[in-house]
C-alpha cells in the first residue's frame, strides 16, 4: 500500500475526487439510523467498499456488494489486509457490485411518487 488518507469531513467535490482516486472505499461509523448518501456513491463506483455492520449501512448493504465487519477496531484489519494485499500485487482489484437496479429503477421510483402524489392530492 502507498498511500492511506484518513480525511474526516470534506466537502462534496472532495470526496468524489478521493472517491475516484481510491482503491479501497471505507464507512468506518460506529453508530447510526440513516444511511448517508456518500454509501450510494461508494457503491456506484464498483471499488471495493468496507463498512461497519450497524442499522445505518444494513438498510443498504449486505454481505453481497461490501465487506461488513464489526464496528470495533480489531474487525478492520482483518477486513481491510487483504484487500490493500490484493491491491499491491495487482492494482486492479476485484470490483463490487451495487445492488439490483432493477427494483429501483429511475422510471419506477417516478411511478412511485406520482402516485403517491395523487392520493395525498
Amino acid at each position: 500500500m502507498k498511500t492511506c488518507r484518513l480525511t474526516g469531513r470534506v466537502s462534496k467535490t472532495h470526496a468524489l475526487a478521493y472517491t475516484q482516486s481510491a482503491h479501497v472505499l471505507v464507512s468506518p461509523r460506529l453508530h447510526g439510523t440513516n444511511t448517508p448518501l456518500k454509501i450510494y456513491e461508494q457503491l456506484a463506483s464498483g471499488k471495493p467498499l468496507v463498512a461497519t455492520r450497524i442499522w445505518s449501512h444494513t438498510q443498504v448493504l449486505d454481505d453481497r456488494v461490501c465487506y461488513l465487519v464489526e464496528p470495533d477496531p480489531e474487525s478492520w484489519p482483518a477486513a481491510c489486509s487483504p484487500l490493500f494485499r490484493i491491491w499491491a500485487e495487482t492494482p486492479s482489484v476485484p470490483t463490487m457490485h451495487a445492488p439490483s437496479t432493477s427494483v429501483n429503477t429511475h422510471a419506477r421510483c417516478t411511478s412511485k411518487i406520482r402516485r403517491l402524489l395523487e392520493i395525498v392530492a
